[in-house]
């Protein structure tokens, strides 16, 4: 009878060890999704929580490296904390992965010009100016990577145009007056002040 029961106690055993690695395999196989951690993500955030939302999007990414959409927002939740060299690096990545969003464009490029990357940022510029040619944003963002590479003359005439199509933008007659100053016009800084 002790060799029956032994029988038994190792078939009970192996049975036992068989469920458990099918439990273990089934847990293993329900692991969160991109979208998950990033449902979690966008809930920190919207509790001005972003640390936490930082780690749920890396996790997003650490799944689904290639999402454009989650490196944005990972990229806004760094700008939320002020950590601009991360911001900057997942706005590139974002803009890489999504080349027609012109917000993931303007992002980058306005970020390149804090770099001094002026020549990228230039480069941004041109991809939201092809993607939308009237795009006040990208074209003031153009003149003032030109105005980096010390094209003077050329970021005047990017703020002209934006000043021509939308007289009320501010941020093109201020960047039109830096520009006039730095190059000693006073008249026409003061016109565009």
């Amino acid at each position: 009878m002790n060799i029956l029961a032994t029988r038994r106690g190792a078939g009970r055993a192996g049975l036992i060890a068989l469920l458990l690695s099918g439990l273990v395999m089934a847990a293993a196989c329900r692991k969160p999704t991109p979208d998950a951690h990033a449902e979690k993500a966008a809930a920190f955030f919207a509790e001005s929580r972003f640390p936490e939302a930082i780690i749920e999007y890396r996790a997003a990414l650490q799944i689904a490296p290639q999402r454009g959409d989650l490196r944005l927002k990972l990229a806004d939740t760094y700008v939320r904390t002020n950590d601009l060299a991360n911001a900057l690096r997942e706005y590139v990545r974002a803009a890489d992965l999504l080349p027609n969003n012109v917000d993931a464009q303007l992002k980058a490029g306005n970020l390149l010009l804090l770099a001094r990357a002026f020549e990228d940022a230039k480069t941004r510029a041109d991809k939201v100016l092809a993607l939308e040619a009237s795009n006040v944003n990208g074209q003031i963002l153009r003149g003032n990577a030109l105005a980096g590479l010390k094209d003077l003359d050329g970021a005047i005439s990017e703020y002209e145009e934006v000043i021509a199509r939308d007289p009320t933008s501010n941020q093109a007659f201020m960047s039109l007056g830096m520009i006039q100053a730095a190059k000693c016009n006073t008249t026409e800084a003061e016109d565009a002040f």
